[in-house]
């Protein structure tokens, strides 16, 4: 899940922040790469918040607009670079870098 928001943050560096299904939808296409467990949506946005509450990212509520609701959109607040190497560590996700 943090490979994915790392990977979103670099390929996009004007975007202030990417909302929890867009980083699912990426989470999910490098779980089927890595041929890994997919989590649910939902326990990816627990993993969010509570990566949130450790200061690696940082949520915001925001309103979507008219007909969009509202909903989070996180940001890294750690060094991109830093946390692809720390995630690449492991030996599941070698073949994605």
């Amino acid at each position: 899940m943090l490979y994915s928001l790392a990977l979103l943050t670099e390929e996009n560096p004007n975007e202030e922040g990417f909302s929890t299904n867009r980083i699912y939808e990426r989470y999910k296409a490098t779980t089927e790469k890595a041929d890994a467990k997919t989590l649910s949506e939902h326990r990816v946005y627990e993993l969010l918040k509570e990566q949130a509450f450790l200061g690696v990212v940082e949520s915001t509520r925001t309103g979507g607009g008219r007909g969009e609701g509202s909903y989070l959109e996180h940001r890294l607040v750690q060094d991109t670079g830093i946390v692809l190497k720390s995630v690449l560590r492991d030996s599941r996700l070698e073949d994605l870098a």
